[in-house]
């Protein structure tokens, strides 16, 4: 396709999404709706993995017949391999639309998206400022953060991110009347039926973001905002808000999804915390970074109704430092959890595991970090994954490690890969991290962290498993009915396990 004869008026644009949540596809959305003209219209079609040649054959049919001339796709890396099938589908019609993919694959990875995935263009990090500047009609050269081929060439045009002032931007797209689906291998319009079967907790559970970016660098990390960092105002986002209240009335828990809510400023989260318990009043959830869990910031969230967060753990202090590159030590993390802690508030902490270059010493620091977190909690173990373009990825090709991961980044949903010739943690100390350790009091877990390199116990702790993983299966149930109901049978839980 001629990119510098494509026409950027009277668009038919097609966003596509792997997840109906899409926070960032429905934000741009709604971008396009309020910048586009001479009657142009964006539409949003929501997937679910596990798309065959079949079922992409049915969405390049349904493009066709629709008359999209513009087909965006949001594709992270576990989508690569669907979104480069319904592409090169797409392209076979004649004519064909632009296609155009966005997000975190095409950021680290333009080549790859571009000649082999079957992208016309790729934009890097955010997408709002490069199409606000193609469709105002700037030539494609001078269009910023975005990779295409023109005449025959790949002209790669990436800057640093940006991205518009947050309170400039729309709200969130729910308008359902523009939105499609896959249902009984037919595109459907989105119905407010499938919506609530699809979405978190039957969309009870909304999630949201109030900043795009982090402070963090960490080595794994494919953030495409990383050191970069914008919030909303407070007033801003507690419009959206009520906005959010109208569009889905069903709507009765918070979940903000910055990669912490606590790394702004005290004012914010004081002027946050005193409005949101006056004006929307529901319980909150929202991730945490052990460095800014202070009392002076956990004390008027926990006021506004603040009960669960997420924390990552991650490592051993030495895997922090040295291998993840993050500013966190063990005893960094246990200050977090004491001051959140006295707040009743239940924290789910994140584990790396499977990675070559743990060893014994870490994972029993790991361990004996986990065993000082209030019992039940919940726990969420990844296997080490490696991402395109991290330093993680340069790290271990420098040392000669990358084809020990047992982590696949081109798999839906951070799944580990085939395990044959691969590193894994040993299985004892998995089953003492997924299933003791959160579930079992501290002085049986103490126990069997200083019996672990016993032959004996180490089989024991894999034949019993189990019996600890029927306690965490009787509360990820309890989560998939009600969160609220969850975190307060933890709180209550918490009290008389220690």
């Amino acid at each position: 396709m001629n990119l510098n004869n494509f026409e950027w008026r009277k668009l038919r644009i097609l966003l596509i999404n792997f997840g109906i949540v899409a926070m960032g596809v429905r934000q741009l959305s709604s971008f396009l709706k309020k910048n586009l003209q001479y009657n142009s219209i964006v539409n949003i079609l929501f997937l679910q993995h596990g798309i065959d040649e079949k079922q992409a054959n049915l969405i390049a049919n349904f493009i066709s017949y629709q008359k999209y001339n513009v087909v965006g796709f949001s594709c992270m890396t576990g989508d690569y391999y669907e979104v480069r099938l319904i592409s090169r589908l797409i392209k076979s019609a004649v004519p064909h639309p632009l296609v155009i993919w966005g997000g975190v694959h095409p950021t680290s990875s333009p080549e790859e998206c571009l000649c082999e995935g079957g992208a016309d263009l790729v934009f890097n990090a955010a997408a709002e400022i490069p199409l606000a500047q193609l469709l105002s009609g700037s030539p494609l050269k001078e269009v910023s953060n975005i990779a295409g081929w023109m005449d025959g060439e790949l002209l790669t045009n990436y800057m640093d991110v940006s991205f518009p002032a947050p309170d400039s931007m729309p709200f969130p797209d729910f308008e359902f009347k523009d939105h499609f689906t896959l249902q009984d291998n037919k595109v459907v319009p989105l119905d407010m039926k499938i919506f609530r079967q699809r979405y978190p907790w039957r969309g009870t559970h909304y999630y949201a973001i109030t900043a795009r970016g982090c402070p963090y660098h960490c080595a794994y990390c494919c953030n495409i905002y990383r050191g970069k960092f914008r919030r909303k105002s407070v007033d801003y986002f507690i419009e959206e808000l009520s906005f959010i209240e109208k569009k889905l009335p069903f709507f009765s828990t918070l979940s903000i999804q910055d990669d912490s809510l606590f790394m702004n400023d005290v004012s914010w989260i004081q002027d946050f915390s005193e409005k949101y318990k006056e004006k929307v009043n529901k319980p909150l959830r929202a991730a945490l970074m052990p460095k800014f869990a202070t009392c002076e910031r956990l004390e008027p969230l926990a006021h506004a109704g603040l009960t669960y967060i997420g924390i990552g753990l991650q490592g051993s202090s030495r895997l922090n430092k040295e291998i993840y590159g993050r500013k966190e030590t063990s005893e960094s993390f246990l200050d977090a959890v004491n001051n959140y802690k006295k707040f009743g508030i239940v924290g789910r902490v994140d584990v790396i595991v499977d990675n070559p270059y743990e060893q014994e010493i870490d994972l029993r620091e790991i361990a004996n970090t986990l065993n000082e977190v209030p019992k039940p909690f919940p726990i969420s173990v990844f296997s080490l994954t490696l991402f395109p373009g991290t330093k993680m990825q340069t790290m271990a090709r420098r040392d000669g490690l990358d084809n020990l991961f047992l982590g696949d980044p081109y798999l839906p949903g951070l799944c580990g890969g085939d395990p044959e010739g691969k590193y894994t943690t040993p299985q004892h100390y998995k089953d003492l991290f997924n299933c003791y350790i959160p579930n079992l009091p501290k002085k049986v877990c103490k126990y069997l962290i200083n019996k672990i390199d016993h032959k004996d116990v180490q089989r024991k702790i894999i034949r019993y498993s189990g019996w600890p993983q029927k306690v965490r299966d009787i509360g990820a149930k309890l989560r998939g009915i009600s969160p609220l109901i969850f975190d307060k049978a933890l709180i209550s839980l918490n009290k008389k396990i220690r």
